[in-house]
């Protein structure tokens, strides 16, 4: 085989099989009415609480729920303050959290009706209804009352819209409409670990053909030809067979499989050698430590290449 000569597409439309995530992990917050404390992470401030009332640590030490049988009492309040900063009018997103149960929500001092409409990833996370909301800054309040059996984790908001980071501000910005051979992170997907499918036109003359991809993340990328599925590609060389294409116009379509390491991963860790990841790297100090958020190339960071089989 040799390089058939064919220039994909610089910028090319895509389709989603999940709405966008804009990750909600520093709140401001309040325990029992007292002040209000500065931005925290989420689970930094987790182990802040617990330690201020006498919890244990939810660490790997920690029992897991089946096993613990003693009564879930939560007699203090909890109350956690988002900032959500956004460019654009957002209607139809939906706030996915754990324990709604145990939660009152609110957008901009309105209360938010809690009627729960499937989940996000994890049955646990359960999914809400937000009202629509346009241009400006935004107050996500979440009132939730806190034991020593409570789930202080992440939220997330879900949506068609676009995200934007820049250290640890996000803002909600247009979807871009097309992408480039880039990382998704950069392109307004920043903490989407879904599938996405990349939709490629191209023509060429008959023959046989192979795709090597040889710049990609994703857990594998699934391949398909004129609506044919071709496989996947997971390892070196990094190829699939096309076959036999005739002359004309055609359509690839290259599917990444997508994996959470950028929605529910270690993105503060600063350690990028690390290869075990236990709890505590998602609660890292010192040096391996960052509020900025630290996340991972995602998608197809290359052109693909065409090759033709000799004649």
């Amino acid at each position: 085989y040799h390089s058939a000569g064919i220039s994909f597409y610089k910028f090319f439309q895509y389709t989603m099989d999940e709405p966008n995530v804009l990750l909600l992990d520093m709140p401001a917050s309040r325990l029992d009415g007292g002040a209000w404390q500065p931005r925290e992470e989420a689970l930094r401030l987790d182990n802040a609480i617990r330690r201020k009332l006498g919890y244990h640590l939810r660490t790997a030490s920690m029992a897991q729920p089946y096993v613990d049988k003693s009564p879930d009492v939560r007699d203090h309040l909890l109350e956690l303050r988002y900032n959500i900063r956004s460019q654009i009018h957002v209607s139809g997103a939906y706030l996915a959290l754990e324990e709604p149960e145990f939660a009152e929500i609110l957008l901009d001092g309105q209360l938010v009706k809690e009627e729960t409409a499937g989940f996000f990833v994890d049955r646990a996370i359960k999914t809400i209804p937000m009202p629509s909301f346009g241009p400006g800054d935004h107050e996500l309040l979440i009132r939730m009352a806190f034991g020593e059996k409570s789930d202080l984790e992440w939220c997330y908001l879900l949506g068609d819209f676009g995200v934007q980071v820049q250290g640890t501000q996000t803002t909600l910005i247009p979807r871009q409409d097309v992408l480039a051979w880039d990382s998704i992170v950069t392109q307004s997907l920043p903490f989407y670990g879904g599938n996405l499918t990349y939709q490629i036109p191209f023509s060429c003359t008959a023959g046989e053909y192979k795709l090597r991809v040889p710049n990609f993340c994703a857990s594998v990328l699934g391949v398909e030809i004129d609506g044919k599925d071709r496989g996947i590609i997971a390892y070196s060389p990094y190829e699939a067979d096309l076959g036999l294409l005739k002359s004309g116009n055609h359509l690839l379509k290259l599917t990444i499989y997508g994996n959470r390491i950028n929605s529910f991963g270690q993105v503060h860790l600063k350690d990028d050698a690390l290869t075990y990841f236990g709890p505590q790297t998602w609660r890292s100090t010192g040096d391996q430590w960052t509020y900025e958020y630290r996340l991972k190339p995602q998608g197809i960071l290359s052109a693909p290449l065409l090759l033709r089989k000799n004649d």
